[in-house]
Parts: C-alpha cells; sequence; structure tokens
C-alpha cells in the first residue's frame, strides 16, 4: 500500500510538472518533448507518441509528430509508413472510428485484428495505450504508450493518468497556437504600420519638394529680373544702334554668371534633399546655417530676420541632411505662423549649446504661439492648424520622427512669451532639440 501511495503521488507530481513547463516555457516543441520523458518515467512505456490528423489532397491522414524512447528502443519518427499515413485505409479503420468517439484503444497486440498487426508487430509492440486529443470538439490526433518487452493490461489510474496529460497537451497546443496567431497579427500590424509610414515619408518628400521649388523660385527672382532688365537693355541698345563688341561681351559675360549662379542654386537643393542614409560627423551651426541659405529669399520678402547664437562648435554623428530637413520644417513653420498673423517684423533666434554629452538646439520665434488646447497634437501625423491647400499636418511628425527616432535625440514644443524693450509682449513658439554629441 505504501509502494503504491507513492507511486500516486509521484504520479500526481509528474502531472503538476508537465502543466508547469507548458505554462513557463515558450517553446512548445521543447515543453512537449519533457513531457513525453517524464511519462517514459512514470508510467514505464518503453515508447511514447503523439501522432496528428491532417488533409494532404483532401485525403484525411496521419503523422507522427513527437516521439520518445526508452533506450535499445527502435525509433519510428522517421519512419515513412506513419507519415502522411491513409487514416481511411483499413489498418485503420477501427482506430478513426474507435478514437474520434472519444474511446481509447488498448490491449495486447497479439489480440489485434491482423490489419493492424502487421503495422504494429515490426516495431516489437507486445501491448498499447492509445487515448484521442481533443481539440475544439474535433478529434485532433492521438497519443500512445507502448510496451515492447511485456504484454501488460493497462490500469485505470495509467489510463487516468494518460488522459490527463492528453488534455494538458491540448491546453499548451491552444496556447502554442493563440501566440502564434498573436504573433501573426503583430507581424500584420507592424506591416501596416511602416507600410503607412512609407505614406507618410513618402508624402513628407513631396511637401518638402513643394517646399524646395517654392524656395528654388524665391532664389531665382533677383536673378531673373536682372537678365529680363538686361534683355530689355540690349533691346533698346539694338533699336538706336548702340550696340558694341564691348556691351555684347559683358552681357554675355554677365548673363552666363547670372545662369551658372542659377545652376549651383539647383545643385545645391538637389543635394539637401538628397536620400543619404549615411552617417556622418557635422556641425550643428554650419548645417543649419546651409539651411538657411535655402530659406533666406522666402524670409526677407516677409521682412522675418533669423539670429543664431552658438557659443562653440558642437559636433554630433547622425544624418546630416535628414537634420537639415527637420530644421527646414521648423523655421518653414515659424515663417507661416508670423505670416499668418501678420506680424510685420518677425524674428527667429536659434541658440545653440552643448557640452561633451549632449547638443541643444532652441528654436524662438514671434509667430503668436499654438492654442493650447492642440498643443500636445501637433506631432500627430496628419494633424494642421493650417487650411488644407497650406499643410499636410505631415511635417512635425516627420520632424519628430526624424529626430527621436533616427538620431535617437528629443524634441519639445512648448509657447512661451517675451517683453521687448519697448514694453510689448509677443508670444511664441519654442522647439527644443536635444541631441546626443559625437564624442
Amino acid at each position: 500500500m505504501k509502494i503504491n501511495i507513492q507511486h500516486n503521488r509521484d504520479t500526481l507530481q509528474t502531472i503538476i510538472n508537465i502543466q508547469r513547463e507548458f505554462i513557463s516555457n515558450k517553446d512548445f516543441n521543447s515543453s512537449v518533448e519533457y513531457m513525453l520523458k517524464e511519462m517514459i518515467d512514470i508510467l514505464h512505456a518503453d515508447r511514447v507518441y503523439i501522432f496528428e490528423k491532417h488533409l494532404v489532397a483532401d485525403n484525411l491522414v496521419c503523422s507522427q509528430r513527437f516521439e520518445f524512447t526508452k533506450e535499445n528502443i527502435s525509433a519510428q519518427l522517421n519512419n515513412s509508413k506513419f507519415q502522411n499515413a491513409l487514416y481511411s485505409e483499413n489498418s485503420f479503420k477501427r482506430w478513426k472510428k474507435t478514437l474520434s468517439s472519444n474511446k481509447p484503444i488498448e490491449g495486447l497486440i497479439k489480440d489485434f485484428p491482423k490489419v493492424e498487426r502487421d503495422i504494429l508487430e515490426p516495431q516489437d509492440i507486445k501491448s498499447t495505450l492509445i487515448m484521442p486529443i481533443f481539440y475544439e470538439d474535433e478529434c485532433w490526433g492521438f497519443i500512445g504508450l507502448d510496451d515492447c518487452t511485456h504484454e501488460r493490461i493497462w490500469n485505470i489510474l495509467e489510463k487516468e493518468t494518460l488522459q490527463i496529460i492528453a488534455n494538458s497537451f491540448v491546453a499548451a497546443l491552444i496556447k502554442d497556437n493563440y501566440s502564434k496567431n498573436l504573433e501573426e497579427k503583430v507581424k500584420l500590424q507592424i506591416k501596416n504600420i511602416r507600410q503607412k509610414d512609407n505614406i507618410l515619408t513618402q508624402q513628407s518628400k513631396m511637401a518638402s519638394m513643394g517646399e524646395m521649388i517654392g524656395n528654388i523660385a524665391h532664389q531665382w527672382r533677383q536673378p531673373l529680373n536682372v537678365i529680363g532688365t538686361s534683355v530689355m537693355s540690349l533691346q533698346i541698345k539694338y533699336e538706336n544702334n548702340l550696340l558694341n563688341n564691348e556691351f555684347i561681351e559683358r552681357y554675355v559675360e554677365r548673363t552666363n554668371t547670372i545662369i551658372q549662379n542659377m545652376s549651383h542654386t539647383i545643385d545645391d537643393f538637389r543635394n539637401f534633399f538628397a536620400p543619404n542614409k549615411e552617417k556622418v560627423d557635422f556641425n550643428i551651426k554650419e548645417t543649419i546655417e546651409e539651411t538657411l541659405n535655402f530659406l533666406g529669399g522666402a524670409f526677407k520678402v516677409h521682412n522675418i530676420n533669423i539670429l543664431i547664437n552658438c557659443d562653440s562648435d558642437c559636433i554630433i554623428n547622425g544624418y546630416k541632411n535628414e537634420f537639415s530637413q527637420a530644421i527646414l520644417v521648423i523655421l518653414n513653420n515659424s515663417k507661416d505662423a508670423i505670416v499668418q498673423n501678420n506680424i510685420s517684423q518677425g524674428d527667429i533666434t536659434i541658440d545653440i549649446s552643448c557640452d561633451k554629452n549632449y547638443i541643444k538646439v532652441i528654436i524662438k520665434d514671434n509667430g503668436g504661439g499654438i492654442p493650447e488646447d492642440i498643443l500636445d497634437k501637433v506631432f500627430e501625423p496628419y494633424f494642421t492648424t493650417k487650411h488644407q491647400t497650406q499643410g499636410t499636418g505631415i511635417g512635425l511628425y516627420m520632424v519628430k520622427e526624424i529626430i527621436e527616432n533616427n538620431m535617437q535625440g528629443r524634441i519639445f514644443i512648448e509657447n512661451f512669451t517675451k517683453s521687448n524693450s519697448d514694453g510689448r509682449c509677443e508670444a511664441g513658439v519654442m522647439v527644443t532639440i536635444k541631441l546626443t554629441a559625437a564624442l
């Protein structure tokens, strides 16, 4: 009696260990292998295995998925007879009917029908116990025990143990399928998010292209006016017979110089918007000054002054062109706010400071600020305070992506007010960018 009680305790503990393994181990296959090994020990079987039913070309078949054997017992996991075996053949016909009725198949192999003995006896099986595995109210497959050394009749405890283990396997199978489905859903969501980000990036590029064309127009307006004036002068001198070689040479030289400068402007903008994804060390102040070269004409037209304060060279390692585009978006937003609010004298201040660890860029304008109820939304995609003809709502979203994801920095935006020397208060926006300095 003491031996039986101890065996029952060991059996119960083994079941608990198997269930704990299924719960704690994320690797389904290794958990099943652990389960089969424990079954060999506690049920004193020579071979344990799991078969799964499935369809192949509309035919119901069964295939062995897992197996564990004692030493000197032949393994059958790679036996082709037990892969995609037709479940409707005579050799398995009784099994299909019995297992589908949620009943076990058990007994001495010598008492089995001949068609079954022909399959089982070559494996040296003396007796077997097969328990169906039900998943979502359907027979998923079966789990089995073989004794290849003794003819034995399986007792009630062994049958109940096998049934409990089969149920534990089903619970683990549900968990594994749920994890796989969840993983697929996460992958799909990530794919969708990346597709949306690609769309946003493309729209941002189109918006940047529009800005680029507008800035090129500002850069070209003055030289085109000069060329137009020169052409009129040429026509007047021609009509009055005042043309001479010296005038023609000066005219051609001056016009060629203007055209070359206009061509350089195109090259500068093309290089500025090139998709350079290589990290380089670059000077923050110099990069911002280069960016301002593209904006000079547009800001002068609207009487906007830009002041840069920087005490020392601040060098950072990152994507120079992307950083320039981020600054371009911020400055253009400041310009649009100043123009929209009819500020007669626009001011933008850029303060750059750095130490051995961090670089901080603070951009302030006097464009009137952002309503407090929407201030926390400005970095959201497609959110804009501008008219639909003036903005897409993706500029600051892409700025945040560039600064925080591509350059591992931080960006903040807030309203601020300042008092002028004449006692007047001006409101505006302050954008703070914090980056890690290059070592």
